[in-house]
C-alpha cells in the first residue's frame, strides 16, 4: 500500500538497488493496471474516494521509480569511477619501484601522458559527481544517505589517486637519478681504463728518440690537463652520490631497522600515514610495507607510499673507487713524464746514442712498411682461383702484383738511404751501445726488401710466361677458325694435318709446353717461349712457380721437344 511504499528505503550498493528498480518496474505496472478497475466502479463516492487513494498510490510509485532510476544512475557513474581509480591506484601500489627494473622509462612516458591529456577530464569527471550528489541532496532525494556514502567514497578514492601520483612522480625522478649516475659513473671508469692502459702502452721510454720524448712528453701534458677535467667530473659524481636512493632495498630484506620517508598522506586501518614524516620499516614484503611511528604505534601502508632516503652504500662506494682509481692514473702520468724527462736528459747528453735510436726508428718504419706489402702479395696469390671466372680472376691478381711493386718501387729510394745512414754511423761508432741492435735493424730491412723483390720477380716470369702461352693458343685458334670447311679430299687433309703439327711441334726445341690444371678440373695448355733460353731457365722458372705457391695451379710440367 501506499505507506509502505513511502517507507521503503534504498539499498547501499548497486546490485542491490538494480534488483529494487525491477521489483518496482513490475509493482508500478501492476499499480498503472488497476486504473480500469477503479473507474468502472457504480457506486459514485465509492468510486471517488476509491479514485483518489488510487492517484496517491500511483503518484508515490511514480516518484519513487524515479528516485531508483536517479540514484540508479548516479551510484552507476561512481562505481565506475571507483572502478578506474581502484585499477589505477594498483598498478602503482603492485608496480616495481626497485633498481632492477629498466622499463621505467616506459612508465615514465604513460605518466606524462596522463598528467597532459587525461588528468584535466578525470577531475572534472569527479568535480560533476560531486555536484550531481549535492543537488540530488538539495532536491530531497530520499536516498541521500546512500548518495553521501558514494560521494565520500569517490572522493577519498580521488584523493588517494592523486596521493598515489605525488608518489609515482617522485619514484619516477628518484629512478632516473639512480640509472643516470650508474652510467655517468660505467663511462667514467671506461675512460679512466682506457687512459691508464694508454699510459702503460704508450708512454715508455725504449727505443725513442729525442724528438720521440718530447712530442710524448707534450702528450703527458695534455693528459694532465684531460685529467682536471675528470677531476670535476669525478668530483661532481661524488656529491651526487650522496643524493642517490637505495633503491635495491626495496626488493631485498633489511639486515637492520631502516628509515623510510612517507611520500604522500595515506589513510588506513590503524591510522594516518603523514607526508614528509620518517617512520622505521620493520617489515617490505610484498606490495605493502610494516612500518612504526615515532610514538611506536604499527601500521600497514603501501610501499610506494614510501621512499628509502639517501645514502646509497654502492653508489658511494662506486664514486669512491673512480676517485681512487683516477689518483692512482694521475700518479701514473706523473711517473710517466718524470721518466721520459730523465730519459730525454740522458739522451741529450750522448749524442752518439741519440742518433743510433733514431736511425732504428728509421728502419722499423721501413721494415714496416715492406712488411705490409709482403702480406699484400700473400694475401692476392695463396687463396684459390675463384672456380667460375679463373682466368679472370688471374688476371686481376696479376694486376694487383703489378700496382705493389709499384709501391715497393717508392720505398725503396727511402731504405737504401736509412740502409746508408746506418752502415755509415756504424763504421764511424762501432762502440756505441745500441750498435747491434742497429746492425739487425739493417739486416732485417735488406732481408724483407729482397724476399719481397723476389716475389715480385718471380711473379712477373710467370705473368710472361702466361701471356705467350695465351698468344699462342690465340693463333691456333684463329688457324682453326679460318678451317671453316674440311678438306674434300684425302691429299688436302694430310696437307692441312701436317701444317698443323708443324705449329704444333716446333723442331727449333724452343717451346716449353705448361699443363695448367685450374681449380674447376680443367687443362689449359700454354707454349712459353724459350728463345735463348737453356735449361737452367726452366728450372727457374719451375722454382718460381713454387716460390709464389702456386702449386694449386700447377700440377705438372711436360717439356716436349723434337
Amino acid at each position: 500500500d501506499q505507506g509502505n511504499l513511502s517507507n521503503k528505503g534504498f539499498g547501499q550498493d548497486l546490485p542491490t538497488i538494480e534488483n529494487e528498480v525491477e521489483e518496482h518496474n513490475i509493482f508500478h505496472s501492476e499499480v498503472e493496471a488497476l486504473a480500469p478497475h477503479i473507474s468502472a466502479s457504480d457506486d459514485k463516492d465509492s468510486a471517488s474516494a476509491l479514485q483518489l487513494k488510487y492517484n496517491k498510490l500511483l503518484a508515490s510509485s511514480s516518484a519513487r521509480q524515479r528516485h531508483l532510476l536517479s540514484l540508479r544512475d548516479y551510484m552507476q557513474r561512481c562505481t565506475n569511477e571507483l572502478y578506474w581509480m581502484d585499477q589505477q591506484a594498483g598498478e602503482r601500489i603492485n608496480y616495481d619501484w626497485s633498481d632492477t627494473n629498466l622499463d621505467y622509462p616506459a612508465r615514465h612516458r604513460q605518466y606524462e601522458n596522463f598528467i597532459s591529456k587525461c588528468l584535466e577530464s578525470k577531475e572534472a569527471t569527479v568535480t560533476k559527481l560531486n555536484d550531481d550528489g549535492d543537488k540530488l541532496i538539495a532536491a530531497n532525494h530520499p536516498g541521500k544517505n546512500v548518495i553521501e556514502a558514494h560521494m565520500e567514497a569517490v572522493h577519498a578514492d580521488w584523493k588517494e589517486y592523486l596521493n598515489l601520483l605525488i608518489c609515482e612522480e617522485n619514484h619516477l625522478k628518484h629512478m632516473d637519478e639512480y640509472h643516470k649516475f650508474h652510467k655517468e659513473a660505467r663511462d667514467t671508469q671506461d675512460l679512466l681504463k682506457r687512459m691508464d692502459k694508454e699510459v702503460d702502452q704508450k708512454y715508455k721510454p725504449e727505443f725513442k728518440d729525442m724528438y720521440q720524448m718530447e712530442s710524448l712528453i707534450r702528450d703527458l701534458d695534455d693528459q694532465a690537463k684531460a685529467m682536471d677535467h675528470f677531476d670535476e667530473r669525478v668530483k661532481a659524481l661524488e656529491k651526487r652520490s650522496l643524493q642517490v636512493l637505495p633503491l635495491q632495498f626495496r626488493r631485498n630484506t633489511p639486515q637492520k631497522l631502516l628509515p623510510v620517508e612517507a611520500l604522500c598522506e595515506f589513510d588506513t586501518d590503524e591510522g594516518q600515514i603523514l607526508r614528509g614524516e620518517r617512520y622505521t620499516l620493520l617489515s617490505n614484503k610484498g606490495p605493502k610495507w610494516e612500518v612504526k611511528d615515532a610514538a611506536g604505534r604499527k601500521l600497514t601502508a603501501p610501499g610506494a607510499c614510501f621512499m628509502v632516503p639517501p645514502t646509497d652504500p654502492e653508489s658511494v662506494a662506486v664514486s669512491n673507487s673512480l676517485a681512487s682509481q683516477q689518483k692512482g692514473i694521475k700518479m701514473k702520468v706523473s711517473g710517466s713524464k718524470t721518466t721520459l724527462v730523465k730519459r730525454l736528459e740522458e739522451l741529450k747528453k750522448d749524442g752518439s746514442e741519440q742518433q743510433c735510436r733514431q736511425l732504428m726508428a728509421g728502419l722499423d718504419k721501413v721494415t714496416s712498411d715492406l712488411d705490409k706489402q709482403e702480406k699484400a702479395i700473400y694475401s692476392r696469390v695463396r687463396p684459390p682461383l675463384e672456380q667460375t671466372r679463373p682466368l679472370q680472376d688471374s688476371a686481376d691478381r696479376l694486376q694487383d702484383v703489378k700496382d705493389i711493386a709499384a709501391v715497393v718501387r717508392k720505398i725503396e729510394p727511402e731504405k737504401s738511404s736509412k740502409v746508408r745512414e746506418a752502415e755509415k754511423f756504424l763504421t764511424s761508432n762501432p762502440k756505441c751501445a745500441s750498435a747491434p741492435q742497429l746492425n739487425g735493424k739493417v739486416n732485417e730491412a735488406n732481408n724483407k726488401y729482397d724476399k719481397i723483390n723476389l716475389l715480385l720477380q718471380n711473379s712477373n716470369r710467370l705473368e710472361n710466361s702466361l701471356q705467350n702461352g695465351k698468344s699462342l693458343l690465340s693463333s691456333y685458334e684463329n688457324k682453326l677458325a679460318r678451317e671453316e670447311v674440311a678438306p674434300a679430299d684425302i691429299s688436302s687433309l694430310e696437307k692441312t694435318q701436317r701444317q698443323l703439327a708443324v705449329r704444333w711441334l716446333p723442331s727449333d726445341r724452343s717451346f716449353i709446353l705448361i699443363r695448367i690444371h685450374c681449380s674447376n678440373s680443367a687443362v689449359v695448355t700454354i707454349h712459353v717461349n724459350l728463345q735463348n733460353t737453356n735449361d737452367r731457365n726452366i728450372e727457374i722458372l719451375e722454382q718460381d712457380c713454387q716460390t709464389l705457391e702456386y702449386k694449386h695451379l700447377c700440377t705438372g710440367w711436360c717439356v716436349y721437344r723434337q
